[in-house]
């Protein structure tokens, strides 16, 4: 609970402090439990909390110690938060252009998603794969299988959602993901693609 807290915390709060502190209780009772789900989760919480901090190098100690634990065991909450981290991983060295790293964890993400059978995980993680393809695409213009995949993802993210509306939590990915597709059409397609765009 105190995790979750801290994630709200960290998005509805300006005061580092007070997120800090409900961090720190997570910490404080994951210690003293032997359920290494909830000690995982805590790792990712904390690491997502720096990673949104501007501290990468961080957040990824502690998605790491989070996925030994989480590794321990089998459940769906474990493959769900696996994905989570696999996700967070994913971006951040997406973020540094790191496409070989970039693309091993988003693919872990959406394998675990789709063992998860988490909708949300599934369609966000076929969208950053997407993005995996766009950013190598953008290394190799030559290779348009890269831009087709691109496209592909994230039209397989859209159908995700659209096929599992009553299950998602997060409705705002459908346009984020619709807009990439249209980008893609529109930076890299002749005008004869325009109605692919709308």
């Amino acid at each position: 609970i105190y995790a979750i807290k801290a994630f709200q915390s960290r998005i509805t709060e300006k005061d580092k402090m007070i997120t800090k502190k409900l961090l720190d209780s997570a910490t404080f009772f994951a210690n003293r439990t032997s359920n290494n789900t909830i000690k995982g989760y805590v790792f990712y919480c904390s690491g997502w909390i720096d990673s949104r901090n501007g501290k990468p190098n961080e957040a990824i100690k502690f998605f790491l110690k989070g996925l030994k634990l989480l590794d321990k065991g089998h459940t769906l909450q474990d493959l769900k938060y696996k994905a989570n981290v696999y996700s967070e991983l994913a971006a951040i060295y997406s973020e540094w252009e790191d496409t070989e790293n970039f693309g091993k964890y988003v693919r872990l993400g959406l394998s675990n998603a789709l063992e998860s059978h988490d909708i949300d995980n599934k369609a966000s993680s076929q969208q950053m794969l997407a993005s995996y393809f766009e950013q190598r695409y953008l290394k190799d213009s030559t290779n348009r299988a890269l831009l087709d995949s691109a496209l592909y993802y994230n039209k397989q993210a859209i159908a995700t959602i659209q096929n599992n509306k009553e299950q998602v939590r997060l409705l705002s990915q459908l346009p984020f993901t619709a807009m990439n597709v249209a980008n893609l059409y529109a930076q890299y397609f002749p005008s004869s693609y325009r109605d692919s765009i709308h």
